[in-house]
This record gives C-alpha cells, sequence and structure tokens, in this order.
C-alpha cells in the first residue's frame, strides 16, 4: 500500500516535467549519432550472445546427430533427436532473424 502512494505521489509530482517534452520534432544529426554512441556497447552484447548461442546451437546439432545414428531400432530417441534438430534450428532462425524483423518495424 506505501509502495502505492509512493508511486502516486511520484506520478502526481512529476507528471508534469514527465509530460512536457515534445516527441513530435525530429532529431539531429548529432543526437542520433550520441544515441548511436550510446548504443555500442548493447549492439556488441548483443552480437556476443548471436555467436555465443550459434556454437551452443552447432554443438546441440551435433549431440542430436549423434543421438540419431546411435539410436539403432529405438523410435523414441529418433523421434526426439528429430525435434531437437528442428527445434534448434527454429532457434537459429530466430536468434539471426530478430534483428532484421525489428529493423523491419521501426525502419
Amino acid at each position: 500500500m506505501k509502495l502505492l502512494i509512493n508511486f502516486l505521489i511520484c506520478v502526481l509530482l512529476l507528471g508534469n516535467v514527465v509530460f512536457a517534452s515534445d516527441f513530435n520534432q525530429p532529431l539531429s544529426s548529432s543526437d542520433k549519432a550520441l544515441f548511436q554512441e550510446m548504443l555500442q556497447p548493447a549492439f556488441k552484447l548483443i552480437t556476443l550472445l548471436q555467436y555465443l548461442s550459434t556454437v551452443f546451437a552447432v554443438l546441440y546439432l551435433l549431440y542430436a546427430g549423434i543421438t540419431f545414428i546411435t539410436a539403432g531400432d529405438d523410435n523414441s530417441k529418433k523421434e526426439s533427436s528429430k525435434s531437437m534438430i528442428g527445434l534448434t534450428i527454429i532457434g537459429l532462425f530466430v536468434i539471426w532473424g530478430a534483428p532484421y524483423f525489428v529493423n523491419y518495424l521501426l525502419g
């Protein structure tokens, strides 16, 4: 209850300050450059996570392939391996396709 009261007080006191910004004016080129500079560490982290997840996905594909090959007549292992391979490939498409999708939405 106390948290809700504090939140309402902040909204009432700072509401005029927050809503006074004009978001319709275009950004200047220096503002865009500053924004890009501020986002560089985030872009590097996202790229690192993409490459790390790709390495883990390839290792997981190798594991699924080996499991499929060594399954023999066990159909449950074969189906499990097929599922692992399919889901890993879908995950790779999501990981590498998400930035393009976001750029499409924003651009």
